[in-house]
């Protein structure tokens, strides 16, 4: 389970990504108060508690995050993103299974629904902007590195554009992701190869 504390609210609050999150069976939002502050998760409301390990911080999120237990289950944090058409599940290391939206297709255009605006043409969302930025991005390297075998992505870079896929179908910040160490090796390069359908 990840968990969030927001040291001394007046009220509880919940982060921002965690905002709009669907109930599941045997699965809620839960909320406790502690004498270090007000923590959120979602899992199971029995086993929420302060993490073992401590509190880490993020600089950007406001929140402090900690993990509590030795497995998290991504499908828990599952979101729904009324744009993406289809996602394909892909397995990290450790066995989890992620929902990866597909962002082109095989033939390299766009496979996501999209709005029009003036001139009928396709009004994109800067997350839709975004995304499809990065699955080009992504598609061109993995590309290059199949066909002449000398081509490569600088990892840190592979990596943020995991997490911001990731984020897309699921209730975290790429940030969090950072924080947690949830990305490995087999992840992103799965999380990439899936979202541009190669």
């Amino acid at each position: 389970m990840i968990c969030y504390l927001r040291p001394f609210v007046s009220a509880p609050e919940v982060p921002p990504w965690l905002e709009g999150w669907e109930g599941r069976p045997g699965v809620a939002l839960c909320h406790r108060d502690t004498d270090q502050g007000h923590i959120v998760a979602v899992g199971n409301p029995l086993l929420l508690d302060v993490p073992k390990r401590g509190w880490l911080e993020g600089e950007a999120f406001g929140w402090k995050v900690g993990r509590l237990g030795k497995t998290i289950e991504p499908a828990h944090l599952a979101r729904s993103v009324p744009w993406v058409i289809d996602t394909t599940p892909v397995a990290d290391m450790s066995g989890r299974q992620w929902a990866v939206p597909i962002i082109l297709g095989p033939a390299g255009t766009r496979a996501f629904r999209v709005a029009y605006g003036t001139n009928w043409l396709p009004a994109l969302t800067p997350e839709q902007e975004r995304a499809e930025a990065i699955a080009t991005e992504a598609r061109g390297a993995l590309l290059s590195i199949g066909e002449a075998g000398g081509g490569s992505i600088d990892l840190a870079v592979a990596c943020q554009w995991a997490a911001e896929l990731l984020c897309l179908t699921h209730h975290l910040t790429p940030e969090v992701i950072q924080v947690l160490n949830l990305l490995d090796d087999v992840l992103v390069v799965s999380v990439l190869r899936a979202a541009v359908s190669l």
